[in-house]
């Protein structure tokens, strides 16, 4: 190999390296300003996914949303209560009681792909016994909708939409640790 395709590769390699995938993290140097865009964008959009979800979950299962809160969450700790990058995720719970008829996979794989996801995932809950998850995707946000019990739901079906972890330059982490949601409840308009 010659020195300039050396020189060539090495380059194409430097450049490709700097880069990241998918535009989800931006390097620790960035500007603070698209950091805080990107966050905020993706606040909007789960907000928005998760407020959909919950709306068409209560009318199909049918049940009641009895909690919900959104928030900044850190995703790679750099030491104690010190994070590199941040994400946004919402939580909610569905009261559908127990005992409630109907195939709740079916109900919320349709909750999914109403909402503009692609239900991907069946898997085991974190509880055991016969607990489900499903999984969806969405462009960069993720849906998972837990606690789904066998055949029938349980008493409460629980939600989380969240984005992907956004990179914010070091000197503005401590400012998102602690950055307070001025409205933390999802059904709140």
């Amino acid at each position: 190999m010659s020195v300039r395709r050396l020189l060539a590769a090495l380059l194409l390699v430097t450049a490709l390296g700097s880069c990241t995938t998918g535009g989800e993290n931006l390097p620790t140097g960035a500007d603070p300003e698209r950091a805080d865009a990107r966050l905020e964008r993706q606040r909007r959009d789960v907000r928005a996914a998760a407020r959909t979800m919950l709306e068409d979950a209560e009318r199909r299962l049918p049940g009641r949303t009895t909690h919900s809160s959104g928030g900044w969450r850190g995703c790679d700790s750099v030491g104690i209560e010190q994070y590199k990058n941040f994400r946004y995720l919402a939580q909610a719970g569905v009261d559908v009681g127990a005992g409630a008829a109907g195939p709740p996979l079916s109900a919320l794989h349709a909750v999914l792909e109403d909402a503009g996801f692609t239900a991907a995932e069946v898997s085991p809950g974190l509880g055991g016994g016969d607990s489900t998850s499903l999984a969806g995707r969405h462009r960069e946000l993720t849906a998972v909708f837990s606690g789904i019990g066998g055949t029938s739901v349980g008493p409460v079906i629980g939600l989380d939409v969240y984005g992907p972890c956004v990179d914010v330059p070091e000197g503005d982490r401590d400012a998102w640790l602690r950055r307070e949601e001025t409205t933390p409840d999802l059904l709140a308009r």
